[in-house]
């Protein structure tokens, strides 16, 4: 009846994977779809969408996405190709590599950040100092020979 060509795609530009507030996923999510976590996910999410994390929301693992926008609880680290964004009552324990970065103020974050970098990096606590540079050691310097004080003319000759 219909050819896979011509099969009719509902929902392809507004297609959404949506976990409810009375649901909790244990395991992995890919998509390619925008995802709505409002419940709970002990789990990786990954999709090439956006993700978002709602107030009450809860998610125990890692999140790859398009733009994410988290307003709950993430433990796991975090990698948007465009921008992350901490609303006030957002709690993220884990690394962040993201193109952008917003962080309202009340959002809680704890562990290493990489904006617009290929990899994440830690964060210094403190800056190290810079080591000295070498110093150049000098040749060891001979002692010019001992001079010999001549003998007394009343010395005995051996």
């Amino acid at each position: 009846m219909f050819r896979k060509e011509n099969a009719p795609r509902l929902f392809e530009e507004e297609a959404v994977f949506h976990v409810p507030s009375d649901s909790v996923i244990s395991g992995d999510i890919r998509t390619k779809s925008k995802v709505v976590l409002d419940g709970e996910v002990k789990g990786d999410i990954t999709t090439s969408g956006d993700v978002t994390v709602g107030s009450g929301a809860k998610a125990d693992g890692n999140i790859a996405g398009k733009d994410v926008v988290i307003s709950g609880t993430v433990n796991g680290s975090v990698s948007a190709s465009g921008e992350l964004t901490l609303h006030p009552n957002a709690k993220l324990s884990g690394g962040i590599k993201a193109a952008g970065l917003r962080m309202d103020k009340g959002a809680k974050y704890e562990g290493t950040i990489s904006i617009g970098a290929d990899k994440p990096q830690p964060v210094a606590e403190k800056p190290q100092p810079a080591a000295p540079p070498a110093e150049k050691q000098k040749p060891a310097e001979t002692p010019p020979p001992a001079r010999q004080k001549p003998a007394p003319a009343d010395a005995p000759k051996t």
